[in-house]
């Protein structure tokens, strides 16, 4: 990294730009001074017409998908133009990235693309594995105060914070009781989102940056292009790489968590999560899987009946239960 230069890091969604601001502030001495940008718009979903264009996506994922938040339009389409400009004005780009999430690897893809032509340098921060023992306590006093961040227990899985789930609290008792025995043992912990990543991670990743090659950059470039000219409605990571696959992708997995016997759809698309990243190493979200649920209720496959009135803020799925019908 070049001291003086004006760098931008790039990361998918809120979560991430948080995490990494906040990394930024109790590391000062390992990371230098650069922009966070967080793109909220999921490419792996939806036509790829129009992808470098945000309001034109916005339009798109509103007219398309009943659940998109219409309270985050403004965000989401202010929060894209601004990486769009940054990218055009950085002298260097980072980009962070899990390898199993097909949102960020879309993201990575999409940014590499846009860069054609630009003699930037492109530097990639990859999240997946690390041994517990590597967390870093922050550095130091900020304003006075020591540095403290409460975050919870990264031994919990992943998918139980997506939920009000009852066994939540008890795993996370457990897991501080087991925490320091664990870290002496040498145990490890996988992130499958950069926007999951306990903030004390992130300078182990970033020591492990590595500066692409020109042709990483072009074989990302013409990936990028390729899944656009495919134009599919959905992406996934296949065997490591990013693909273009049927909406019904998931459809036998999700089919899989989904009983005879009536069951909270939270639930069902936790553990459908759960399946899908244990079986295909592929993160991906818990609104996409209720939209299949939705998709599969109407091809008479499953039941979805609501059972409490829907929450003011809350996701859609809250208050919904499912079961098979066939």
């Amino acid at each position: 990294m070049q001291d003086g230069k004006h760098s931008c890091w790039f990361c998918w969604g809120d979560s991430a730009h948080a995490l990494l601001r906040e990394a930024q502030i109790c590391y000062p001495s390992v990371f230098p001074k650069a922009e966070v940008f967080g793109p909220q718009d999921d490419l792996s979903e939806g036509t790829l017409q129009n992808w470098n264009n945000p309001a034109a996506r916005e339009q798109m994922l509103r007219v398309r998908y009943a659940d998109f938040d219409a309270d985050t339009s403004d965000a989401f389409v202010r929060e894209n133009e601004r990486a769009a400009t940054a990218l055009d004005t950085a002298d260097e780009i980072v980009l962070w990235t899990a390898q199993d999430c097909p949102a960020e690897r879309c993201m990575m893809l999409s940014l590499i693309n846009r860069l054609q032509g630009r003699d930037v340098p492109i530097w990639l921060v990859e999240v997946s594995e690390m041994p517990l023992t590597e967390l870093r306590e922050p550095e130091g006093t900020i304003g006075g105060a020591t540095a403290i961040a409460v975050m919870m227990d990264d031994k919990i899985p992943w998918y139980w914070r997506l939920f009000r789930h009852p066994l939540t609290w008890w795993y996370l008792r457990k897991r501080k009781k087991l925490a320091r025995q664990e870290t002496r043992a040498g145990g490890t912990v996988r992130y499958g989102l950069v926007g999951e990543m306990e903030y004390r991670a992130a300078p182990y990743f970033w020591e492990k940056r590595r500066r692409l090659t020109d042709e990483e950059r072009r074989r990302a470039a013409e990936q990028w292009a390729q899944l656009v000219r495919e134009d599919a409605m959905l992406r996934a990571v296949v065997n490591g790489e990013v693909r273009s696959v049927g909406e019904d992708f998931y459809d036998e997995i999700i089919l899989s968590c989904v009983s005879k016997t009536e069951k909270t759809a939270a639930v069902a698309i936790g553990s459908a999560m759960a399946k899908i990243d244990a079986e295909m190493c592929s993160r991906v979200g818990d609104l996409l899987i209720y939209r299949r649920l939705r998709a599969l209720a109407d091809a008479g496959r499953v039941a979805l009946v609501r059972t409490e009135p829907q929450e003011a803020g809350g996701a859609p799925y809250w208050g919904v239960s499912v079961k098979r019908t066939c």
